[in-house]
């Protein structure tokens, strides 16, 4: 498998629980596909050269952001532990339509 380069993106976090993403170096608002589709992803947020988290998802990157961000541990889950980051984080996202076989991602 290829892997093509991925997707950056600059975050901004917003109290209370809210952020805006760019794609990097333009003015374009909000992730874009194939990250916004279900299909397999992976993503890794950085602050400069420090890696804060690294995961893997099939649900858009929107969903899957606010989700981390949101979380109070009700279920058990907390949330991402950079949430609470000052400055502005990078995200880079590698997403996986397809492969040979059949399309991964829907809608």
């Amino acid at each position: 498998m290829k892997l093509d380069l991925p997707n950056k993106y600059q975050l901004s976090l917003k109290p209370p629980r809210s952020y805006q993403v760019f794609l990097n170096g333009t003015k374009r608002k909000g992730f874009h596909a194939p990250d916004t589709k279900v299909c397999p992803k992976l993503y890794v947020v950085l602050s400069g050269r420090d890696i804060h988290y690294v995961g893997i998802t099939n649900r858009p990157m929107s969903a899957r952001i606010n989700y981390g961000l949101k979380a109070r541990g009700k279920s058990g889950y907390h949330g991402y532990h950079w949430k609470n980051l000052k400055g502005g984080l990078n995200i880079l996202v590698w997403a996986f339509p397809q492969n040979e076989e059949r399309n991964l991602c829907e809608g």
